[in-house]
């Protein structure tokens, strides 16, 4: 006679007797149930019927039943791309009467921690399948991905878990499963600190890791930032401004991937009240993901890329202030004029052939390696298409009342709301015309202005002034003004301690009445602070508040009641909204 004994860590649970020629024992999958997550194993003696002797127990290896996953920790830093975590089942999924796509298990994913810190790909519902071999295992991977949030809210640990397993009638292994819940995997999401980057005024340009600003006099396209592993590029283009005396930004032009969008004043005449730079798309429609806002007097325009690449553009009559945070994917691959991506300021001001240059005030070598010829100038061509991803949605997942799977799935789930302020901007993104490839020629559509080329200012040599200027106005007396309007930002009580924006700022502001002989810029440099400002605080995760919708957004007084520096020279602000002086009413403001 044989005796079989099945043990469940360890521990006799199920007894089989069985005389010859039976040598095999099965046990029935239903005894699993309320066992798994547990280690089966068997051990086996012989005897003879009616004597007292048996042999020594010979027992098996072990065997672990259940649903487990690979890793069990697993480090997502926000610079990655998917990773993923292998959800397997170590006995075979059966059922009576295959639904369609097979015999599966559903599982729902729940996210324990802060949910914003962490997305899948696609669903927040994944099927484990039979395969054709049903003593196989069944096995699915699930794609994650650190939520791009731009805060700097340090590393962040969360669990991945999945609900309870509810099993559909007539099933017959899934009911084993019922009310078991498979293992989690422990995530540390690695939090990178997000650079930001300006080219304002009369071309001062903040970079990403130098302590001060520094200048870039020359007309031209320049390269502003690019990342070219993943086909991502910022060119801003310059023009004579401030009375000729040096160059502002009049256009920038953005690449990621096949998508170029052109954000362009070149083409209006200088100085005039034009209503906003001509938005246009290049080559293909924008991807799912791509948000462009506009502000509802065309002064401010807002870009955020699928990548979690943000650019805000201020637009003015002299030129544009335009503002750049990156995204985490670049850390260590960004360079530009913005310099470069790293964490180290002592190469900054690294060339396009990888030198790196000293650090200046006018370092003209380092910035005209960056200059473009006609055939790198996206405002003169457009680029070869390279291979594009498919278009994802990403989920954020967790248990909300009644132990219900909440899933948001969007394009943009992965990447922070919005990576600078817009409030009350209409989103244009949809109305905006696709213009066909070929040359970017493009120019404004209430009028056929001549045409801007910068080939036409190789001659072009800035101004050197000295105090006082013309006009006799003093470098004190620019200083106090400039004093003055850093002041009258709404963000200034906030900002005021952080001594480098203000001293950055405050340069700039200064440089900007030497250079023109008027206060004419004061009011771009005070919208630049209070953007700059406005960029600091919000990597900050105490100036975060939950919406009502389980949102985290910017405190309401940083951000949404907040009023542009052009609609304040007309009025005041409350709360986000400008009461308009009574004899402005039913006016058009434009940028200035």
């Amino acid at each position: 006679m044989i005796e079989v004994l099945w043990t469940v860590n360890g521990n006799n649970t199920w007894k089989k007797l069985f005389l010859d020629p039976d040598r095999v024992a099965y046990l029935d999958g239903s005894f699993l149930k309320a066992h798994l997550g547990s280690t089966i194993g068997c051990k086996v003696r012989s005897n003879y019927r009616g004597s007292q002797y048996a042999s020594p127990w010979l027992s098996s290896n072990t065997y672990w039943v259940g649903l487990q996953t690979e890793p069990s920790r697993l480090e997502i830093s926000e610079k990655e791309e998917l990773r993923n975590v292998l959800l397997t089942s170590t006995i075979p999924i059966l059922c009576s009467s295959p639904r369609d796509g097979g015999c599966c298990l559903s599982l729902r994913l729940d996210v324990e921690g802060s949910r914003q810190n962490l997305v899948t790909a696609g669903d927040c519902e994944y099927k484990l399948c039979a395969r054709e071999n049903v003593s196989d295992s069944a096995s699915v991977n699930i794609p994650l991905m650190a939520v791009r949030d731009l805060i700097d809210d340090g590393d962040v640990e969360l669990l991945l878990s999945f609900q309870v397993i509810q099993a559909e009638d007539g099933d017959l292994n899934p009911l084993v499963f019922e009310g078991y819940r498979a293992l989690t995997t422990n995530i540390t999401v690695r939090d990178v600190e997000i650079p930001s980057c300006s080219w304002t005024g009369d071309s001062h340009v903040h970079g990403f890791e130098s302590s001060l600003s520094f200048n870039l006099y020359n007309v031209g396209d320049y390269t502003m930032y690019e990342n070219p592993s993943r086909a991502f590029e910022i060119q801003a283009r310059t023009w004579p401004c401030n009375g000729g005396n040096v160059t502002c930004v009049c256009g920038i032009a953005i690449r990621e991937l096949n998508e170029i969008i052109r954000i362009d004043q070149c083409d209006q005449p200088y100085g005039s009240p034009h209503t906003s730079p001509l938005v246009t798309v290049y080559s293909q429609p924008l991807r799912d993901g791509t948000v462009i806002l506009r502000s509802s007097d065309g002064s401010k325009i807002v870009v955020n890329l699928p990548s979690g690449t943000g650019i805000s553009v201020d637009a003015r009559r002299w030129g544009l202030n335009v503002h750049l945070l990156a995204s985490p994917v670049d850390e260590g691959k960004g360079r530009g004029v913005c310099g470069t991506f790293d964490g180290d300021p002592l190469n900054e001001f690294t060339h396009r052939n990888g030198y790196v240059d000293s650090s200046s005030l006018l370092p003209i070598n380092f910035t005209e390696s960056w200059r473009n010829n006609k055939t790198q100038s996206l405002f003169k061509s457009l680029p070869p298409k390279v291979i594009e991803p498919d278009a994802t949605k990403y989920c954020s997942c967790d248990t909300g009342s009644g132990d219900v799977t909440r899933s948001n799935c969007t394009s943009r789930r992965h990447v922070s709301s919005a990576a600078f302020n817009c409030p009350n901007c209409p989103d244009i993104t949809d109305r905006l015309t696709v213009v066909a490839g070929g040359a970017l020629n493009a120019t404004d559509l209430d009028e056929q202005d001549a045409r801007f080329e910068p080939d036409n200012f190789t001659d072009f040599q800035p101004a050197n002034p000295t105090w006082p200027t013309s006009s006799n106005l003093t470098e004190e007396q620019s200083r106090v003004k400039c004093q003055e309007g850093l002041r009258s930002s709404q963000l200034w009580t906030h900002c005021q301690s952080i001594q480098k924006i203000v001293d950055s700022y405050q340069q700039d502001c200064v440089a900007d009445i030497l250079f023109g002989d008027t206060y004419d810029l004061v009011e771009s440099a005070t919208a630049s602070f209070s953007e700059e400002c406005q960029t600091e605080l919000s990597k900050d995760p105490d100036n975060y508040v939950t919406s009502s919708t389980g949102e985290i957004v910017m405190k309401a007084e940083l951000s949404a009641d907040l009023c542009g520096a052009t609609c304040l020279r007309h009025g005041t602000c409350n709360m986000g909204a400008l009461r308009l002086q009574h004899w402005l009413h039913g006016r058009q403001l434009s940028p200035s």
